[in-house]
């Protein structure tokens, strides 16, 4: 008798018919993607993203990026980790944010290879924008700390401490109500609208976006989704650029929220591909 072996992969895939295809690799016959990183020993994002990439048979690069090569990227991400210092975003924000953060700077949670990356991640985001002008770059997608440095970046302030200034506990290992906005045109919302009104995620932090100064960025931004009765930002876009943050954690959170993030990761890539 002939014994088959047959790869759990191959064998999800013949059992599981439901999973979702990712149609623009699919239109243009894709098999291998590039992803440029700003920051590299952030393993759970990857390790979540070959995961998917191996479901669908796509070949990934991962490493990262190179500001003087950013056209040969098809994705680029800045993922979680310290928390960023306010002296990196300082001449970007009004003078009554730094009125309100000044007193809190005792609470940043820094070090030195944090700082190297607010300084490299500020110049990946300015040189992003300024390129985007004359070109068409991949996507950006921004988790946790990538969220929070592609907002200060633009001049939104940071919450310095989320304990200290909301008077509610620090976002550090626990399964967050994420609340969904109902903007159906958004990049975020086609990721995550089958659960509207909500969901639960993986929070990680206790800096971000500061929502008080929202509003004056209501033009350029959609704010897409927020938790603890919208004092928390938990994602946002750009509205005439694929740039996208989110506070949570995908790569942590249960199957049904980690899954749809990351394959929509990689089917933008692909569209940008083509």
């Amino acid at each position: 008798m002939k014994i088959i072996k047959i790869s759990i992969i191959t064998l999800l895939i013949i059992l599981q018919p439901t999973f979702a295809k990712l149609p623009e690799c699919e239109k243009a016959k894709i098999k291998s993607l590039k992803i440029g990183y700003t920051y590299g020993p952030d393993s759970y994002v990857k390790k979540s993203l070959k995961k998917y990439a191996k479901l669908h048979g796509l070949k990934l690069t991962q490493q990262l990026l190179d500001l003087n090569e950013l056209n040969k990227f098809n994705t680029f991400i800045i993922p979680g980790g310290i928390d960023i210092h306010p002296k990196y975003y300082w001449n970007r924000i009004s003078e009554k944010a730094k009125t309100e953060i000044k007193p809190l700077l005792h609470l940043v949670d820094s070090n030195e290879e944090g700082e190297k990356r607010d300084q490299a991640e500020m110049l990946f985001i300015d040189t992003y924008l300024d390129k985007s002008k004359r070109e068409k770059l991949a996507p950006l997608v921004g988790i946790c700390r990538g969220m929070q440095i592609l907002l200060a970046s633009q001049g939104v302030p940071l919450y310095i401490d989320i304990k200290t200034q909301l008077g509610i506990p620090n976002r550090i290992g626990i399964k967050e109500k994420i609340e969904i906005k109902n903007l159906p045109q958004t990049h975020f919302y086609k990721i995550f609208g089958k659960f509207d009104p909500s969901f639960y995620a993986m929070e990680w932090h206790h800096q971000g976006g500061n929502v008080k100064y929202l509003s004056n960025f209501a033009d350029k931004f959609y704010f897409t989704s927020f938790s603890n009765n919208d004092m928390i930002l938990e994602s946002f876009e750009f509205k005439d650029l694929p740039i996208l943050g989110v506070q949570f954690h995908p790569e942590g959170s249960k199957r049904n929220i980690e899954k749809p993030f990351f394959e929509s990761i990689l089917n933008q890539a692909c569209k940008h591909k083509q």
